[in-house]
């Protein structure tokens, strides 16, 4: 797809006869079955890694808003490790190049949807890749999910319940 030291490398695809294989760079781990190992075990995951694969995540989609795509589905399960301690973005099979500046459709897993795509002016731009980044960031750090119900009405009155208290608190000018 792009070339980012973040970013998963795509090599090509093959076909023989109907099978269709995709040729990518090999990770080891994804970020979801790290967390759950550690987790497992009592231990608070490092604050250091938490913090960097952030930046590793946030590299990935400064490199994709460059060429005006949008991930669409970040969450712990796409973020990858490999043994040299590599943190990539994969999987980007719900990516959209953005057209007009926003896309229209809701994709993705819904509990790591922004506000804007559970509205019915479902258009979203970059952002929709940071609040899922934030998402993941906070399940890691606690565990769990920070949306309990994870079902679509009951996700949007908690993100809904969390936007109101927030923007109390809101910087002039920052949304």
């Amino acid at each position: 797809m792009m070339d980012c030291p973040n970013i998963v490398q795509f090599y090509g695809i093959g076909i023989q006869d109907i099978n269709i294989y995709s040729c990518m760079e090999v990770m080891d781990i994804s970020l979801k079955d790290l967390y759950k190992e550690i987790h497992s075990t009592r231990q608070a995951f490092p604050e250091d890694i938490i913090g960097c694969v952030g930046a590793s995540v946030l590299n990935a989609l400064v490199a994709c808003k460059a060429i005006e795509v949008i991930h669409r589905d970040v969450k712990p399960a796409n973020v990858l490790i490999n043994l040299n301690g590599y943190i990539k973005l994969g999987d980007f099979g719900e990516s959209r190049i953005l057209e007009n500046s926003a896309a229209k459709s809701s994709v993705g897993t819904i509990s790591y949807w922004p506000p804007e795509s559970f509205t019915k002016s479902d258009e979203y731009d970059v952002r929709f890749d940071v609040w899922s980044l934030g998402i993941t960031l906070t399940e890691i750090s606690y565990g769990k999910h920070p949306l309990i119900d994870q079902s679509t009405e009951k996700d949007y009155a908690q993100v809904q319940n969390i936007i109101s208290r927030v923007k109390g608190d809101m910087i002039q000018g920052v949304q």
